[in-house]
């Protein structure tokens, strides 16, 4: 039965508090993309290198963190965690800016994976504690937004931060004055972490509520819990990292394409997408969360789940990026798969949680998370650059090498979403 509570005011701020952990903790993690041809001049370093950077460090320990701390997030206090873990990729992000090295800035992306593992089980199993069924749909969506926001706000703050910095606009800042602009914009949004800390101390643990006695409860319960629903799960957690490796992909390689190919300089490429990732964001938040709490009161499980194949077989037809012959035409190839990305992610997230007893909510987003990051992040991140050296041969053509993964990507995700929908027991759904 659905739950029809009144959702309050504190679970509100709290929402408001979850989006700009998102905004911060994604604008801290996609930056990198942003200065792949600064870092590569100056470090001497090539694209699988930095494919490497943004890619593996990052997904490595991120994968390995994530599922214990998603256990963790289903026996202790949800919000501590997301603090410690905000304390440790804010850090992380700053030793990120005084690298000397690959090795150096290697290690420093792994801490950021290793703080960012503890943010998406604790929040969203707190924020199906704080909103009813019929609402939890749209709230994590606004989280999924503030996620999206984050990589586009990377974008525009980083490319913003490159040219305050190239004109000397820090010059007289301590700790500043000697490095090179993608340093500072590096260590500039590492220190955006101290006003969140202080704004999650004014979060409330909320009770976890619609327990199920005994699920979760040990590692062998958990493992049987999970085994229980592993026809739906497994192809619902298939097409999520699925679509997550053209999310990656996208969001890491496209500044690159609009630089080599169609001459874009590294502040209008980063405004440019920025603005679009965040519009993309919030539209298909708002149109996919309203979509969701109307399809699923008609069609219940099984229509969200078709309705997110739906969404990423149009996002296919957007995979013929590579084939773009002007940069307007990339850019809107981009809008529409940010878009058609955001409603199928916020339908396979929620279904997770619709189907998940409380005790394994958080363990259930961590096993997400740790697909996306080996799957998503790994494929995404470094494929695209292989592709290039190995076979095309030509900087230029990174936008061939995005068409070459996402195309067969994204149609095998539809394909999952579809067997998932079939497979649904809607019994489940609590």
């Amino acid at each position: 039965m659905h739950q029809t509570s009144r959702v309050s005011a504190r679970a509100w701020w709290a929402m408001a508090v979850f989006v700009l952990a998102a905004i911060i903790s994604y604008s801290d993690r996609q930056v990198l993309g942003l200065l792949v041809d600064p870092i590569r001049a100056e470090l001497s370093l090539r694209d699988t290198d930095l494919g490497l950077l943004q890619g593996v460090a990052f997904a490595m320990v991120y994968a390995l963190a994530s599922l214990p701390l998603g256990w963790a997030s289903d026996r202790t206090s949800r919000r501590n965690l997301v603090i410690v873990g905000v304390v440790i990729w804010s850090l992380a992000t700053i030793a990120c800016g005084y690298a000397r090295s690959f090795n150096e800035l290697f290690l420093a992306r792994m801490f950021i994976g290793i703080g960012e593992a503890s943010l998406a089980p604790a929040v969203i199993s707190m924020i199906a504690d704080l909103f009813p069924l019929e609402r939890r749909g749209l709230a994590i969506g606004l989280f999924n937004m503030g996620m999206i926001i984050g990589g586009g706000g990377a974008f525009i703050v980083g490319g913003g931060l490159l040219s305050i910095a190239a004109t000397g606009g820090f010059e007289s800042w301590p700790f500043l004055q000697a490095l090179t602009p993608w340093r500072v914009a590096l260590v500039v949004m590492g220190f955006s972490g101290i006003l969140l800390i202080i704004l999650l101390w004014t979060v409330s643990e909320p009770a976890r509520r619609g327990a199920v006695s005994g699920a979760g409860q040990s590692l062998r319960g958990m493992y049987y819990s999970v085994r229980s629903r592993r026809s739906t799960l497994l192809p619902l957690y298939a097409a999520i990292a699925s679509v997550s490796v053209m999310e990656f992909g996208m969001m890491m390689w496209m500044p690159t394409l609009l630089t080599r190919r169609f001459n874009f300089g590294l502040s209008e490429a980063g405004g440019t997408l920025g603005t679009i990732v965040i519009t993309a964001a919030i539209l298909g938040t708002l149109i996919g969360g309203l979509l969701s709490v109307w399809i699923i009161k008609r069609w219940s499980v099984q229509g969200l789940l078709k309705a997110a194949a739906m969404a990423v077989g149009f996002g296919t037809l957007t995979m013929a990026v590579g084939f773009a012959n002007s940069g307007t035409l990339a850019l809107a190839l981009f809008f529409l798969w940010q878009f058609s990305a955001t409603c199928s992610s916020l339908i396979g997230i929620t279904t997770l949680q619709n189907i998940l007893p409380n005790e394994l909510r958080g363990f259930g987003i961590s096993i997400a998370a740790f697909l996306n990051i080996i799957i998503g992040l790994g494929i995404g991140s470094l494929l695209p650059p292989l592709i290039v050296e190995s076979i095309y041969k030509d900087p230029t053509s990174i936008g061939l090498a995005l068409s070459t993964v996402g195309i067969p990507i994204t149609i095998l995700a539809a394909w999952l979403y579809r067997r998932c929908a079939s497979r649904v027991d809607v019994s489940m759904v609590n």
